[in-house]
């Protein structure tokens, strides 16, 4: 599972090699605390996957790592998820950075928006 933390105020997700290979993404993603708008803790994690997944490995309510796009009219988004399995986890809205927003499957979320809004 890749290992997120928050150092120097930045959000840093290091992503394990067959992560980085089934996202078709490089092994970090950094995102300042600055760029985050909200942080949300959800029961059911892929019930915030939207669009299609572009580029990226998925299942449905199975696994879901990579890129997912989509829009409805001149609304255009741009997710990455980072899910292994169906259940809660941790939806990070942002702004100013490649991505809309962040959605990471957690066992434990509460402890990551804790530190997220610290």
């Amino acid at each position: 599972m890749a290992d997120v933390s928050v150092v120097d105020g930045t959000m840093h997700i290091t992503l394990t090699v067959p992560e980085s290979l089934a996202a078709v993404h490089g092994r970090t993603l950094d995102v300042p605390i600055s760029s985050i708008t909200d942080v949300t803790a959800v029961d059911d994690i892929f019930g915030q996957v939207r669009g299609l997944r572009m580029p990226g490995t998925g299942w449905p309510n199975r696994i879901a790592i990579g890129t997912w796009r989509g829009g409805r009219g001149q609304a255009k988004f741009r997710d990455f998820a980072l899910i292994h399995r169906p259940g809660p986890g941790v939806v990070v809205s942002t702004s100013g950075v490649p991505y809309d927003r962040i959605l990471i499957g957690l066992p434990q979320p509460e402890e990551l928006v804790e530190e997220l809004r610290a």
